[in-house]
């Protein structure tokens, strides 16, 4: 499997938000990067620049999560995005590399799925009610 992409997140640190255009191997975007203070987080927009077509709206960055979740596959947006870093990261974090967004193409995603270990199973007992 290839590694995923990492985003390039360019800007001067000092301004709580700002735009970079980035071309993935499916087209160009424009990711708006927003530091909100009182939520203490990275949120992003991103829109697909040939369509004008919001993919995505002020979704917080958390570390683990895809950034589309279930909306992946209405989105129009090919391929897979997801966050990952520290869980409580600061606003510097986002230009340090402690928090990255990543991107993989479907198709190195389907080869991750096929290759990753199957989940345990969870045996659940229910009882009569006390």
């Amino acid at each position: 499997m290839a590694n995923p992409l990492v985003l390039p997140v360019a800007n001067d640190s000092d301004q709580s938000s700002f735009v970079n255009v980035i071309t993935l191997p499916t087209g160009v975007f424009t990711f708006t990067w927003t530091w909100r203070v009182r939520q203490a987080g990275w949120y992003v927009s991103i829109v697909e620049d040939s369509t004008g077509t919001t993919l995505l709206s002020g979704a917080r960055l958390c570390p683990g999560l895809a950034l589309f979740g279930s909306r992946l596959a209405t989105s129009g947006f090919v391929g897979f995005l997801f966050c990952k870093g520290v869980d409580e990261y600061t606003r510097a974090d986002l230009f340090t590399g402690k928090l990255r967004v990543l991107y993989m193409t479907a198709a190195e995603l389907a080869a991750f799925v096929a290759t990753a270990d199957p989940v345990d199973t969870l045996t659940v007992t229910v009882g009569v009610p006390v």
